[in-house]
């Protein structure tokens, strides 16, 4: 397709020359904070570059599966699948390539996920690697790392009637002493035992990508809906290990040390920070377990759908008995 179109996601306005895979497009006229360029270099592309991560991950090569690099202008991104992003020093604009071997879809994977996560970063921006759904007019946030289940506990709060504010980037801004979440409606990502265990069965829910068995339980579908508002965070879920032989679920009260070391832990693209910005971070955080109340919730390992709706039920009870935010 041609012409601009223009994407809503963590308080940014993106625009592109084609729809985005796993960003939803807005009318409203904005101008654009990011700009993405698909199939295209940045005039800088072949700058010299410095190392500046390598992830631990390896393909079945053994390279890593995404590589690093800095210049004076920006950053590139090189992914094991032939994928290579740049991302600007000042976080405006993003370009990619892809070899025949990706899709749209695998490199929009990267793109809405740890490329735009490191844009609000290098912005100046709070960001967490979690997911959070409106209940009653307020956000819950559940962080938690890779398979820790924020998508899927966020899916089915969502089949309850909670409106999704966001699924895996969370940004949160404080104006005076409230910490406001802004909303990404985009796609849940559920691996199919997930979605079988909140839908019934994962055969409804298409692929995000041809190559990858996750699924996207889009936000309108289902039963579901997003949060089309910022809105005030209330409360803090860790999603811990689940369990063995635990018979029931259990929420465990949080101190504000152990909060900091969580959220420091779970921060978005926290491992591309520099020093001056992970100082920046520490202090936000800081702020953040000061002013909202955190609890770590412990599943059983295998839980049935009764189990599940428990534990769910158990998240519920403990943000209903919150008091409400000023």
């Amino acid at each position: 397709m041609t012409g601009v179109h223009l994407h809503r996601a963590a308080g940014l306005t993106i625009a592109a020359d084609r729809p985005v895979p796993g960003l939803s497009l807005t009318a409203a006229p904005a101008t654009a904070d990011l700009h993405l360029h698909f199939e295209a270099s940045p005039r800088w592309g072949d700058d010299a570059y410095r190392p500046f991560h390598r992830a631990s991950a390896t393909d079945a090569a053994g390279q890593p599966v995404v590589s690093v690099d800095a210049s004076p202008n920006g950053y590139r991104f090189r992914y094991a699948d032939g994928t290579s992003i740049w991302l600007d020093a000042v976080a405006r604009h993003v370009w990619c390539t892809w070899s025949k071997a990706a899709t749209l879809e695998d490199v929009c994977t990267y793109i809405v996920g740890p490329i735009l996560a490191f844009a609000l970063r290098l912005r100046g921006a709070l960001a967490l690697h979690a997911s959070a759904v409106e209940v009653g007019g307020r956000a819950i946030a559940l962080v938690g790392p890779h398979g820790a289940g924020k998508s899927t506990v966020a899916a089915a709060l969502a089949r309850l009637g909670h409106a999704v504010v966001t699924d895996d980037v969370l940004r949160l801004r404080r104006v005076d002493s409230v910490w406001l979440a802004e909303p990404f409606a985009g796609d849940l990502r559920l691996w199919p035992e997930s979605a079988r265990l909140v839908l019934g069965s994962s055969d409804t829910l298409p692929r995000i990508t041809p190559s990858w068995n996750k699924r996207a339980l889009a936000i309108g579908a289902h039963g579901t809906r997003p949060s089309g508002q910022i809105v005030p965070l209330a409360g803090i879920v860790f999603l811990d290990p689940r369990e063995p032989g635990c018979a029931a679920p259990r929420l465990v009260p949080t101190t504000e040390r152990d909060a900091l070391l969580r959220l420091a832990t779970n921060s978005s693209a926290a491992h591309l920070l520099d020093r001056r910005q992970r100082a920046a971070e520490f202090v936000q955080l800081s702020a953040l377990v000061r002013d909202i109340p955190a609890i770590a919730a412990v599943a059983r390992q295998d839980p049935g759908p009764a189990a599940f709706d428990t534990f769910i039920l158990r998240i519920l009870e403990w943000f209903d008995g919150l008091t409400p935010t000023s």
